[in-house]
């Protein structure tokens, strides 16, 4: 082993404990005068819909603190919309508030859900694209590449949506989908 990479091993080991005690260490949230919960006002729209929540506390004349990490979120009616790990989630259409409570301080947020029920159409560019570049299939090695892959090319991490729809539907004279018969 060579002096050069006894000091890059060391370097990342200190590293990587530095990195976890930063990551481990508490959040003091003390005695905030208040808390302000953003946004304001959430509209959910539909069973794929999400807000995040973000809390900040207050602290006189100190800088504010994000306690969106430490804080402990509760629904007024679960049975309309849940939060779990500071994201907010409708489960049936209708109305609730969500707290949050952080140093004997709590904050709330009205919270409407509505077309939970609604079909929820599927986006090529949320769902497919993020598919393919999950399994890797758009990067540089794989079909990302400037000429493809056997035959089959995409833009490089899904950078041009509608050239991947392109190529998918029409590319070879349309052999490989039937826009009207996706079954064939």
């Amino acid at each position: 082993m060579t002096q050069r990479s006894f000091l890059k091993g060391l370097t990342a080991a200190v590293t990587l404990l530095a990195v976890s005690a930063i990551a481990n260490a508490d959040v003091v949230v003390g005695q905030p005068t208040g808390l302000v919960l953003e946004p304001a006002k959430i509209e959910l729209n539909g069973k794929r819909s999400r807000q995040q929540l973000i809390v900040t506390g207050q602290y006189g004349s100190a800088n504010p603190r994000d306690l969106s990490g430490v804080v402990q979120f509760t629904s007024t009616n679960e049975k309309v919309v849940k939060v779990t790990n500071g994201i907010a989630r409708p489960v049936a259409d209708g109305t609730a508030n969500i707290v949050a409570k952080a140093g004997g301080k709590e904050v709330s947020v009205p919270v409407t859900v509505k077309n939970f029920a609604a079909a929820a159409p599927h986006s090529f560019k949320i769902e497919t694209l993020a598919a393919l570049s999950k399994a890797g299939c758009n990067m540089g090695a794989c079909h990302g590449s400037p000429s493809g892959k056997g035959g089959f090319r995409l833009s490089l991490r899904a950078y041009d949506p509608p050239l991947d729809i392109m190529t998918l539907r029409t590319e070879f004279f349309g052999r490989r989908t039937n826009v009207l018969k996706p079954e064939d």
